[in-house]
Formats: structure tokens, sequence, C-alpha cells
């Protein structure tokens, strides 16, 4: 009987992921079919994306150091969450660093985004990222 249990668990946790995959197909289609222009997102190395950013973090103003004392550096930042419309998940990330006597520095860089980033803490598996999709297709 447990097997069967665990074999009925793990239907139902892939019932949850097809349900989010439907979620985001429907939201795809639906920002095509609005024409809903996609943002250019472009890494350091060249990489580039296309896609709608449906959520992101991001980096308050960090400062370190003492100016008085003749060093200083300010840190900032931000995470886009985007899906393309091919339905892949990417996670584009912009940071910068300003430091005394130094150029600014400024990094981007664009990864696949793991699944397990949109399942969330709480409430069902990828309710928070299913509901945030759902929305995106009103905003336009």
């Amino acid at each position: 009987m447990q097997e069967t249990q665990g074999k009925e668990t793990r239907q139902a946790d892939m019932d949850y992921e097809q349900d989010f995959m439907t979620t985001a197909q429907d939201t795809v289609a639906t920002l095509i079919s609005k024409s809903v222009p996609k943002a250019t997102f472009t890494s350091s190395d060249g990489q580039t994306i296309l896609g709608w950013q449906f959520d992101g973090i991001e980096r308050d103003i960090e400062i370190r150091g003492n100016p008085g004392r003749g060093w200083w550096q300010e840190a900032w930042g931000r995470t886009a969450y985007v899906i393309d419309s091919d339905c892949r998940f990417w996670e584009y990330s912009f940071s910068g660093v300003d430091e005394h006597e130094r150029d600014t520095r400024l990094s981007h860089g664009i990864r696949p985004m793991p699944k397990s980033y949109l399942v969330g803490s709480e409430g069902e598996p990828f309710s928070k990222y299913k509901e945030i999709l759902q929305r995106l297709r009103y905003q336009y």
C-alpha cells in the first residue's frame, strides 16, 4: 500500500508542475496574441534573451568603507525573472560597483532559472508564480 501511496504522491507532484506549465503556456500565448513586446536582456558576454519579466528582486545600494578615511565602495543590483516565448524561465542579473578612485564596474548575467526557484516555500508548489503569471496576462 505504501508503494501505491508513493506513486500517487509523485503523480500529484507532477500535476502541480504540469498545471504550472499549462499556466505559463497560456500566459505566453496571451502575451503573443496581444502583441505585447518582449524586452531584451543581454549579458556581459553577449548572450541575449527576449522575453517578459514577471518578477524580480531589487538590491538596495550598499555602502562600505569610510569616505573620510579615503576609501568607499557602493554596490547595487537587481535580478529579473523572465519567461521567453518558448516558456523557458531565465534569471537576468545586473550588478554595479562604484569604488573610490576606480572606474564603475557593471556586470550583466543570464542563466536558466532552476525550476526549484519557482516552487516557492509557502502554499502549494508553484502557486506564487502561477498567480503572478496569471496576472501578467492582464497587465497589458
